[in-house]
């Protein structure tokens, strides 16, 4: 009852997303049977870029999509489905723009020189000890 109340006031849409080599494409879902349509839309994977990517959260994931065709869409991930979106993520980690929400989010690059904190400086050698007498 709380989705089809989500369907008809808020316009939440449910689809299949596929990830290829050349092209993100979203199907419908049909409502009924949460089977897939048809196709909605697709993109070129060059014309993607993801911000806001949380893949960490205990019960739902989510992240902004824009594109060509549509632009900051919210998508929502549940815990289920989180190796998936992750995955996406590690994939298009080239297309992710603007800050990471949690630590260890998909596409995380190592900070480069220049970029973050910097390492922690390594301990220094130990002193010598005395001599001995004896």
């Amino acid at each position: 009852m709380l989705g089809l109340a989500g369907f008809l006031l808020f316009g939440v849409r449910y689809y299949y997303v596929a990830l290829t080599d050349r092209r993100l494409i979203f199907m419908n879902a049909s409502f009924w049977s949460s089977r897939p349509e048809g196709l909605a839309w697709s993109d070129p994977r060059d014309s993607i870029t993801i911000s806001a990517l949380q893949t960490d959260n205990m019960l739902w994931n989510w992240g902004k999509i824009s594109s060509p065709t549509k632009q900051n869409l919210r998508m929502n991930f549940h815990a289920f489905w989180r190796p998936e979106p992750k995955a996406m993520g590690d994939l298009l980690a080239d297309r992710i723009v603007g800050p990471r929400l949690a630590p260890g989010a998909a596409g995380d690059p190592a900070p480069s020189a220049g970029q973050g904190p910097a390492a922690p400086p390594s301990p220094a050698p130990p002193a010598p000890l005395p001599p001995s007498e004896g």
